[in-house]
């Protein structure tokens, strides 16, 4: 039998958890997304606010603020009161964005507690259909041919697209001319125009493409193994490039100094989300689009080493932000 006095203490816990979780929310809580609406950040988001707007019986909101390079909606949750009525979702970009903006106005990982991841994308690593490659080393073999005759698309200066296509040319010896655009969609759209003949396409955006024949895959960004949505495309990794395929994270934080238990009950919708995604394969593309979840340590120390590893790669390729 159970002790009284620790019987009365769990019952004073309890009692705390439930006053705790009657407290919040007490008022619409706010999913913030740092792009324009209709990308993949957008169609995350709003499957997880109607699930929490039933769950928390409390309207839970989308609310997209794009601009200067997911700096603006960033800075605004970082400020927001630590209350849980302030939610951030967003992308790796979130581990960039301190190469690219060394003034900004926020820390990512002191001014933010984590939640959980929701889902990696893989890229691969495309050829317009005229450009007479059938694989990768067939592409190295004739940009070092035709020295900066050719041109690949990044969806954005200073991204971890550009960052990694101007990693991947100088590990293998090649020059390109690069041509940022404002974002995957424009970016995909000149690779389909041939405006562009070589481009690190996410892989969700490429696959409608490459089963059309309208782009041809040379290497899938995956170190987990090659996609059986494209079981003939090599990894980049038995290209002889290793490190390269992580894959692009997205995922829930909030502002620092959120109380525990509304981060921990966060989490458990989220992965009640990814696993249901994962059973139905809904926005799941086998090796290419993942559902992920972690738990908001997992999140973190994933956070803490991406953003010390894009440190990393902006001073091996000698980026400068502008």
């Amino acid at each position: 039998m159970l002790d009284a006095k620790l019987l009365a203490t769990l019952m004073l816990l309890a009692a705390a958890i439930t006053v705790h979780a009657a407290e919040w929310p007490t008022k619409p809580v706010r999913i913030i997304v740092p792009f324009a609406p209709g990308g993949t950040i957008d169609a995350q988001a709003r499957p997880i606010a109607a699930h929490l707007t039933e769950v928390l019986k409390q309207p839970v909101l989308v609310e997209n603020r794009p601009g200067a390079g997911t700096t603006i909606a960033t800075a605004h949750v970082a400020k927001s009161p630590p209350d849980g009525h302030t939610l951030l979702i967003t992308l790796r970009t979130l581990a960039v964005t301190p190469v690219v903006y060394p003034k900004l106005a926020y820390d990512p990982v002191q001014d933010f507690d984590t939640v959980s991841t929701i889902e990696v994308t893989y890229w691969l690593f495309c050829a317009h259909p005229s450009l007479p490659v059938r694989g990768f080393k067939d592409l190295v073999k004739l940009a070092k041919a035709r020295p900066g005759e050719l041109n690949y698309a990044v969806t954005g200066i200073g991204t971890d697209n550009h960052l990694t296509m101007e990693r991947l040319t100088r590990a293998v010896g090649i020059r390109m001319g690069q041509i940022p655009y404002g974002g995957g969609g424009p970016a995909v759209t000149a690779m389909l125009g041939g405006h562009v003949e070589v481009m690190l396409v996410p892989g969700p955006l490429s696959v409608p493409h490459i089963k059309a024949g309208k782009m041809r895959p040379l290497a899938i960004f995956n170190d987990e193994g090659r996609s059986p949505v494209f079981p003939n495309v090599p990894t980049i990794a038995e290209e002889g490039l290793r490190g390269y395929g992580a894959g692009a994270w997205s995922g829930m934080l909030v502002p620092k100094g959120t109380p525990p238990h509304i981060i921990n009950l966060l989490n458990a919708e989220i992965r009640k989300i990814v696993e249901r995604n994962r059973q139905t394969g809904n926005q799941f593309i086998e090796g290419i689009q993942v559902p992920r979840s972690s738990t908001p340590a997992g999140m973190a120390k994933i956070l803490r080493e991406e953003v010390a590893l894009w440190k990393r790669v902006a001073q091996e390729i000698g980026f400068k932000p502008e």
